[in-house]
Order: structure tokens, then sequence, then C-alpha cells
């Protein structure tokens, strides 16, 4: 972690008092109003954020892998929660009790802060996207959503970035607020500029300059 407390710290910190949990693929671990009073912190997998409206619409507010924290509202105030964490495949977390976390405030300030950190930063990267679904055009806001997941999932093999990450069209779709359908036909334009390439669940970024000029632009005109 820049700047703050490194995130193996954290872990070190949390292996002395912290149950490990797992989670399987698939397998909700928890919805709006639960009143559980703990957050979590991914060690292994990953995990997924997401908002239902009252339609049944998905928007899917963040993808969290290793080091990522999640349901810490639940940690403050009533403790309810607003949205609901799905693990995308099987992952192991640490699991942060309200009680236990307060008793070691005292003695362990530089892990309270770390964690703040990580709240912060993903709350600053929930903003940012908010702040592209009403300014930016769905195809750029697609393209901004592959470099996000390419860094923070990806890794490079020769002269291709490959996102490690089994995705389909209806969560990107989720990701960037469009439909599955428009999404597909922006990630087939890509294909067929040599922009990504794309097999079941698999996407690579082939060309990294282009896709960054295409995330560059597209203020929004239209409402997809």
């Amino acid at each position: 972690m820049k700047n703050g407390v490194s995130a193996r710290k954290i872990e070190r910190e949390l292996e002395k008092f912290c149950p490990m949990t797992e989670f399987q693929e698939g397998q909700p671990i928890y919805n709006p109003n639960d009143q559980e009073k703990v957050a979590y912190l991914i060690q292994k997998g990953r995990v997924k954020l997401f908002h239902l409206d009252e339609s049944g619409k998905r928007l899917t507010l963040s993808i969290l892998g290793k080091g990522g924290l999640f349901g810490e509202m639940a940690l403050v105030g009533s403790g309810h929660r607003e949205s609901s964490a799905e693990a995308m495949e099987g992952c192991t977390c640490w699991k942060i009790e309200r009680g236990e976390l307060l008793m070691r405030a005292k003695s362990q300030p530089e892990m309270v802060l770390g964690l703040l950190q990580l709240f912060l930063k993903r709350m600053a990267e929930i903003q940012e996207r908010l702040k592209e679904m009403v300014f930016k055009d769905l195809e750029t806001r697609l393209a901004r959503t592959l470099l996000h997941l390419t860094e923070k999932h990806g890794h490079r093999r020769e002269n291709v970035w490959e996102i490690d990450l089994k995705i389909t069209h209806q969560e990107l779709a989720e990701l960037v607020g469009g439909t599955r359908e428009n999404v597909t036909t922006i990630l087939n334009r890509f294909e067929s500029e040599e922009l990504i390439s794309k097999q079941r669940f698999q996407i690579s970024i082939t060309d990294l300059d282009g896709l960054t000029e295409r995330a560059s632009v597209g203020e929004k005109i239209s409402k997809n």
C-alpha cells in the first residue's frame, strides 16, 4: 500500500485475532439490511459488491481481489448494509468483528488506519465510476472499466495484457451501467479494431495504448 500501512502488516495484525472464513463460487456473503456487525478482508479469491434496484436490475459497485476490504459500513452506525456481496470464485477472508476491532483500536492504531485507508481508496474508486456513469458514454465507460480490470486483475504476457478474471458480458454490463447487448456490440467493435481479444469468459488487451486513447474521450451525449 503506497504512502500508508503495508498490506502485509495489516494481515499480520489480523492473524492475531480474526478467524478465517471460506466462501464457494457464487455464494452470497451478505445482503442489504443484514444485522451482522462484521467486515471482511480478502486473503484469497475475488468478491463482487453490487446493488439491486427495485426492479431487480443489478449494478456492480466493485470487484475486489486479494487485500480488498468490504462490508466495513457494518462496523459503524446502525450496522445496516445497503449493498450485497457475493463470491465470484472460491475465496478465503478474514472476518473482522466490530467488538474485537474496537477493543484493539488503541493498542493497534496502525492496523485500524490501514483498514481506513483501504476503505477510503475504494470509496474514491466508486465515486469516480459514478461520475463516469453521468458524464461518459457507454463505449468510454467500457474502455475505462477494461483498463481498471487490467490494473487490478491483469498480468502481462509478451505484448498482451490478460485479465485474470472470469467475467461474462452480462457482468461487464452490470459494471458499466449498460445492457448486455450493447456491451457485446462494443466488445465486438474493440475486437475488430484489434484493441482486445476475447474468448469465453476471458478478455485480453492487445493494444493497451489504443484502448487508453479510447478511454480518454467520449463525453456522454445520449443515454445508454
